[in-house]
């Protein structure tokens, strides 16, 4: 049990919102960062206007990564059309990309729209599984902890949302690198909660791999249930599994986020993991096999 709140990064709040002739809706902060030590996710989160234009932000981690979910909610965003493309920066500092967002909704705030960034995510909707040579021909995996890139969110102060001309949100976010390296302490706090030594899992020379990534990946795709994908059903879950010494995984987990309705108990994807997935395990800094995890997010979605 490791739940509590940390408020962090006050500053100055001059709480307004305003729109120009280009109607941009730009919302400054009405609350310091809130960051929540979940006991499953690390989340990060603020206010943005008042009264009947008062919006929030977060984003969330469920693991080491150089990437976050993000969600805005609230009135300032009932005009953008789920479903439509849109763009999406963290400016200046990234680049803008476009993506598509399903209809969501957030209980006290109406309206969501929810992605994932700071940088464009490339993701595959309903093609065939790259063979074994091309994933042999991959990176290989990472060494130690990813984590959220500090020196990017120094150059990050704004979240930009455009749908056609007319509209156009921006949230003045402030320099991201403070709360990018809070994000990266909570996430640490996290995996020792897991069970593993943090030190040791820093130094790591290689985490583990995941050698038939190719089969695991049809057979997640495989499992899309016929009825849900004919409605365009979609969901968005972390996974997270222990890899021993040997690559034996076990004790794996799924976090649900968002599920559609008839999609199942959600266990099939453990099982892919635990009895199909063939993993090298981590090395540690000896250069010898340690214990460690894996860890994935899967979307489940009709793309565009």
């Amino acid at each position: 049990m490791r739940s509590f709140l940390f408020i962090l990064l006050a500053g100055l709040l001059v709480p307004s919102a305003r729109a120009t002739e280009a109607e941009t809706i730009i919302l400054k902060p009405s609350s310091p960062w809130q960051l929540d030590y979940g006991d499953e996710r690390c989340r990060l989160g603020r206010y943005f206007g008042t009264g009947d234009q008062q919006t929030v932000f977060w984003l969330e981690q469920f693991g080491p990564g150089e990437s976050f979910d993000w969600l805005v909610a609230g009135p300032a965003i009932i005009g953008f059309m789920p479903d439509e493309p849109l763009k999406v920066r963290f400016s200046p500092g990234a680049e803008a990309w476009e993506m598509t967002s399903a209809a969501a909704t957030l209980e006290g705030f109406g309206s969501a729209i929810i992605g994932r960034g700071p940088l464009r995510i490339e993701v595959s909707y309903g093609l065939p599984p790259k063979d074994e040579k091309e994933v042999e021909q991959e990176d290989g995996p990472p060494e130690g902890l990813s984590h959220l890139d500090t020196e990017l969110g120094a150059s990050i102060y704004g979240f930009r949302l455009e749908q056609d001309p007319k509209q156009k949100l921006v949230l003045e976010l402030g320099a991201m690198e403070k709360p990018f390296a809070a994000m990266n302490q909570c996430v640490e706090d996290l995996v020792a909660s897991w069970g593993f030594d943090i030190v040791q899992q820093k130094a790591l020379k290689k985490t583990p791999n995941l050698k038939n990534k190719a089969e695991i990946v049809h057979k997640l795709q495989r499992y899309y249930p016929t009825n849900v994908m004919k409605n365009g059903g979609q969901a968005r879950f972390f996974l997270r599994a222990d890899v021993d010494e040997k690559g034996q995984s076990s004790n794996c987990r799924l976090i649900n986020r968002t599920v559609a309705d008839h999609f199942g108990t959600m266990t099939r994807q453990c099982e892919y993991i635990e009895e199909d997935a063939e993993f090298e395990p981590a090395i540690g800094s000896d250069g010898k096999p340690i214990k460690s995890f894996f860890v994935a997010s899967i979307n489940y979605q009709i793309g565009k």
